[in-house]
């Protein structure tokens, strides 16, 4: 190799070296130099929620209608109105001789009404906590897809930003290669990691649209609607142990309380089917005119009860029925307690684990990573180890952002799985009136 050759030799093999050493400080910085620029849009998303999801918005309507069903209860069977004709020794539609009004009220026997009344009244409060619990799945949901759309971006830039590097260093190989410095196979290879790259950036794409059509779906929005995320959200304190989240569990969990309230609905039902035994009672007044005075000459009242006695098995039917409803609200509040006992301690301990993953990837796979990358960076200038080393230290560091990225994601949906069913009770749950004086004790 003559001198000459020898020296442009060495200005390309500088030049590549300073490249990199421009390079690399940039791609160490990758997806850490993110900075919150944008408001977190997550509690007005809550708050949109409750007045634009469509399942809300019908969970909603079935309580108010539920609560209506309360004022039908109270009230009274419709008065009876009436009118006799009455003849003597004719059959002629036009002789009438007496005119006869009537009108007569039933009323049920002491108690029936109330027992009614209780029972409307615990079946409307546990459609109201069916509301509560769907408005709580909701914002468990809206939260998860927010994390979700979060981790598709930042996964994006993450891999953009290394897809640019990774042209950058396929050009290195390549002049390296040109140069005499290098071999083929190092510029072969950043070319297959290229590949790889654009085909997992196309996946994340469609990940981040679908995350945002959900989002749209949740709050209600236009398809298309885009949405400006913190680059840093704040991850909710998981603040209970395991005792304390099934404490605040039978406290708290809406859909547990509406299971509750249909068993002690269904006690006063068989109140009301054992006070059909009772019989009720009607008052009737009726008011006589004879033909051709314009006045009344004639009062009748009278009073007459129901004979429940008669068709006694009508009605231990209907006590049986009662008690059978009973027994089975009794066994669905059981199998939701099990249940929600199990979604408790599966989300409590899905949250600790991807916190432990966390806290690991931050204090020790990031930064043994980051040196790592370093080491052979310095190792690769120095001539030490080659460009599939390089290559395969970027692929760890790539591969360690983003699984802490996924690991933050997870760990906040199994929260809001958790606090769905643990979290006291919020403001907006209190003002529905729900919420007894006795319940926020």
């Amino acid at each position: 190799m003559s001198t000459t050759t020898s020296m442009i030799t060495i200005n390309k093999c500088h030049r590549i070296h300073r490249l990199i050493r421009q390079l690399l400080p940039l791609w160490m910085s990758a997806g850490l130099a993110w900075s919150a620029h944008a408001s977190d849009p997550l509690p007005a998303w809550r708050e949109q929620v409750i007045e634009q999801n469509q399942d809300v918005l019908a969970a909603r309507k079935e309580w108010e209608a539920a609560a209506e069903r309360i004022r039908a209860t109270r009230s009274f069977d419709d008065p009876m109105v009436g009118v006799d004709f009455m003849r003597m020794d004719s059959t002629g539609f036009d002789d009438v001789d007496e005119t006869e009004f009537m009108v007569s009220q039933r009323l049920p026997w002491f108690g029936k009404r109330r027992a009614r009344t209780d029972a409307a009244t615990l079946l409307a409060d546990a459609s109201g906590f069916r509301y509560l619990e769907v408005i709580r799945n909701t914002h468990a949901e809206v939260t998860q897809t927010y994390w979700n759309l979060w981790l598709a971006r930042r996964a994006l830039a993450i891999n953009e930003e290394n897809r640019e590097l990774l042209h950058a260093f396929s050009r290195i190989a390549k002049a390296r290669y040109e140069s005499g410095v290098g071999i083929q196979a190092d510029m072969l290879k950043a070319q297959v990691t290229l590949a790889e790259l654009d085909s997992a950036l196309a996946e994340l794409r469609a990940d981040a649209d679908i995350a945002e059509a959900k989002v749209n779906r949740l709050l209600s929005l236009p398809a298309g609607t885009e949405h400006v995320l913190p680059d840093e959200p704040e991850l909710p304190v998981l603040r209970w142990t395991l005792d304390e989240a099934y404490e605040s569990a039978r406290l708290y969990c809406c859909i547990l309380m509406s299971y509750l309230l249909e068993w002690e609905a269904r006690e006063a039902l068989i109140r009301e089917a054992r006070l059909e035994y009772r019989p009720d009672i009607e008052f009737r007044v009726a008011a006589r005119r004879q033909s051709g005075r314009n006045s009344i000459n004639e009062y009748d009242t009278g009073i007459a009860i129901n004979v429940p006695w008669l068709w006694r098995g009508k009605y231990r039917a209907g006590i049986h029925e009662a008690e059978q409803e009973r027994e089975r609200a009794e066994a669905a509040f059981r199998a939701e307690t099990d249940m929600t006992f199990l979604e408790t301690k599966e989300a409590h301990a899905g949250a600790s684990a991807a916190w432990e993953t966390v806290n690991l990837f931050e204090e020790s796979v990031l930064p043994r990573s980051r040196e790592l990358l370093q080491s052979t960076k310095a190792a690769y200038e120095n001539g030490e180890t080659g460009f599939l080393d390089l290559i395969d230290a970027q692929r760890q560091w790539n591969t360690a952002l983003l699984a802490e990225a996924r690991a933050r994601a997870r760990y906040a949906s199994f929260m809001a799985a958790l606090s769905a069913l643990v979290e006291p009770w919020q403001e907006y749950e209190i003002e529905t009136g729900l919420i007894g004086e006795e319940m926020l004790h």
